[in-house]
Formats: structure tokens, sequence, C-alpha cells
């Protein structure tokens, strides 16, 4: 089924019509940006996926179910499904991303949105890429191709680890052995591999997965690279949580497809990447309900009495 692209004047437009739709909630910047995620969500991945998930409490994937009642838990979910809305909105553009929604649908989310926030990562970068549509047959059902400059174009796997998996040698060598099985044999490969927050505050981290990398390398000469990935969440000074997506490229020495691209694929992620290569729902709400405020504010000012 065709989907008509939704654009940033939809958003808007989304905005201007809430206080119409939603009379009785107050016009937070978060319950709009909420509102018009579902919006998004409900377009591209259907209404019954978002009856079941978007309710708050009584979802059906743990990825969107709070851990508790805690303020702090039910915020970090509100702000997951803004996240995902987001990339959803971003990505509609690029090829192969509406079978990539559509497996949003029936598979564990944690694991299957971790090949949008690959793309992400990619689109942030201004690098050109696309997703590979499945035929259910092995090394052909790698996740991304990408575009580096030369045209040198390079098969991306992306694999996360659950929040719920130990962090062991094993767990991260067997994450690269699957991603390795579904990798091209005579194609310069790049594995994508998302770390869970939690493995963050383990002392032994850096030195397992520099173990793992290793032997890894030295086995596997196709692959040039494996980019780890992870989010640390902090709470701004406006009282919400913002997500921050941080990166470690690591280069395969042995590899017989050195490019020099390698290790230099992906840049810090700042503020001018995102005004550039993605539409932010807060930057767009921001901007549609600041005018107004103002707007208030004066003649709020101009009905006070004055005193000389």
């Amino acid at each position: 089924m065709f989907v008509a692209p939704i654009s940033t004047s939809d958003l808007y437009s989304m905005i201007r019509s809430f206080p119409m739709q939603f009379p009785d909630i107050r016009p937070s910047p978060e319950a709009i940006m909420f509102s018009i995620s579902a919006t998004v969500l409900r377009t591209y991945i259907g209404n019954n996926w978002c009856d079941a998930n978007l309710t708050g409490c009584t979802g059906t994937d743990p990825h969107l179910l709070p851990k508790s009642s805690d303020k702090k838990d039910i915020m970090m979910v509100q702000e997951r499904i803004v996240a995902l809305a987001e990339m959803v909105f971003n990505l509609q553009h690029i090829l192969g991303s509406s079978a990539r929604y559509k497996r949003l649908q029936n598979q564990n989310l944690e694991a299957a949105i971790v090949e949008l926030e690959v793309a992400k990562l990619l689109q942030l970068n201004n690098l050109k890429f696309k997703f590979v549509l499945e035929r259910k047959k092995k090394k052909y059902d790698y996740d991304i191709l990408l575009n580096l400059p030369s045209n040198y174009k390079v098969c991306c796997e992306a694999k996360c680890k659950l929040y719920s998996t130990e962090l062991t040698r094993n767990t991260v060598k067997n994450t690269l052995k699957k991603a390795v099985k579904q990798l091209p044999s005579t194609k310069p490969g790049l594995i994508f591999v998302k770390l869970p927050e939690i493995w963050l505050s383990d002392k032994n981290l850096k030195n397992i997965i520099d173990h793992v990398n290793n032997d890894f390398f030295r086995q596997n000469s196709r692959i040039a690279e494996i980019i780890y990935f992870w989010e640390e969440t902090e709470l701004n000074n406006h009282g919400s949580y913002i997500r921050k997506m941080m990166f470690r490229e690591e280069i395969n020495s042995n590899s017989r497809f050195i490019h020099n691209s390698f290790g230099r694929i992906l840049h810090p992620i700042s503020p001018i990447l995102f005004r550039q290569h993605w539409t932010r729902f807060r930057s767009v709400v921001n901007a549609a309900i600041l005018p107004a405020n103002k707007q208030l504010n004066l003649m709020a000012k101009k009905d006070s009495p004055q005193v000389s």
C-alpha cells in the first residue's frame, strides 16, 4: 500500500490542530510531540500496533513499557516513542524504508529499530545509503548498503544486545559471528553493534571489546570495520530526558578491503549536523508555539495597567 510522505508542513498543521483535537490536554511541548509522534507511527506502522504499544502501561513490547510508575521511567518511554517517530519521519525517503517499518509490527522493537538507528547515524553524517530488501538468503540479507566517497560500496549489518543480556566475551563474540554470516564473502563488510546502556558502567567493557576485536579481526579479513554505538540518557535543564548517541570506530588492519574512509566514517553528533540533516520534533514544536507565546505575552503587557 502506498503511503503519501509526511512533510514538515504536515507537522506544523498537526501542531496547530492540537488544541482543537485535544481540548482537555494542556498543549505543552511534550504533549504535542507525543501527539505528532503517534500520528507518524499510525501512518507508517499501523493503528493495531499503536493501539497495543502507545497506551503507556499495557503495551505488548517491553521496550515501550515503563519499568515502574516512577516519572523518570515513564518519561524515558515517551522519549523512545518520540525518537522512533523521528526516525520513521526522517528516513521515509530512503530506499527500502517501508519494508523496515513493516518489520516493526512483528519483531522485538529493541532489536528491530537498531537498523533505523544506524541509518540515523549515517544520515546525520550526510552519507549515501539504502536499506537492502530481504531475500531470505544468507549473505544477501544484510541490512544496509553504504556508498562511501569515491563510490566505494560497503555492506553493513546492524546488531544490538538487549538490555537484559549479560556482558561477557562470548556475548560480544557471538554477536559478531552472527553478523558475519549475513555479509557477502567478496565485498567489504562493516558491522554496527549497539551496546546496552547498562554495560557502560562495567569496568571490564573496554578490555572485553578489545580482546574480542583482536581475535575477530585476525579471522575475518573481509570485515573492514566495527562500529560500536550506544545511548547515554541525561536530564536537561528543562526537566526532559535527552538521549545522546555515542560511538567508537574499530578498524581491522588485517582487512583486504582497506579504504581511507574507514575509521572516519562518522563524526561527533553536533547540533549543526542535526540542523542540516535531521528534523527534530522538539525544534519544530518550539518554532511553532514560541511565536504564539510571545504574541500572548505582548498582548498581556499591552493590557496590563501602566504605573507612572
